[in-house]
Formats: C-alpha cells, structure tokens, sequence
C-alpha cells in the first residue's frame, strides 16, 4: 500500500478476511477490514470506505478493542468528508462555468488530506 499497489493490497487483505473463521484474534479482522476501507478511500470508492471503515470499527468494538474503535470511529468521517469535496468541486466548476463562461482554466478548491494520505 506504501507504494500505491491498491489492488494488490486489497487482495491481500480480502485473504486475510477470507480465513476469518481460523482467526482467534478478532483485532487481525479489524485491522484489515481497517485497510481494505483505506484502500477504496484511496481510488476514491467512498461508499466501500464506509462499509469497510463501520465493519471494522464493529469487528474492534465487539472484541473489546475499545480504542481501536474509536480512532475507526473518528476515520468515519474521511470517506463523508471527501464526498463532499468532490460534490462541492463538481459545484464549484458548474457554477464558474455558468458565470464566467470565457474562463478556460478550472477553478480550484482547496482540501486537507487527512493524515497520512500524503
């Protein structure tokens, strides 16, 4: 993942998951299902980023990982959050376009990327 292999990550950590059952340690399906969420985040699949990000913040809260539960709690937020750039850029072109029809560079908004995303 360090190196941007989303796929390769994904399909390292869905094989994780897939011998879940022979697991005993219940924070090894949290932790990938963790990952998984930050690699759909990653190709912008916020959707899957939720779903991953809310299984594993369960999977953590069930086995009694009370704080790895809350620092998933607190990365739910990244996935809604990024959404809501993307809506407010595909605004914020639409709306430069229709008052400044001869402007042929994009407008830029500016975001945060959250903490170790660089």
């Amino acid at each position: 993942m360090l190196e941007e292999h989303l796929e390769d990550a994904l399909e390292h950590f869905r094989m994780v998951l897939s011998l879940e059952a022979q697991i005993p340690d219940r924070g090894v399906v949290a932790i990938s299902s963790f990952w998984i969420a930050r690699c759909h985040r990653k190709k912008g699949q916020y959707d899957d980023a939720l779903r991953c990000t809310l299984t594993a913040r369960d999977v953590a809260d069930s086995a009694g990982y009370r704080e790895m539960a809350a620092v998933m709690r607190l990365l739910e937020s990244w996935p809604h959050s990024r959404r809501a750039v993307s809506t407010r850029r595909g605004r914020s072109w639409t709306k430069s376009k229709t008052c400044c029809p001869q402007r042929t560079t994009t407008c830029r908004l500016e975001t945060s990327t959250p903490p170790g995303d660089e």
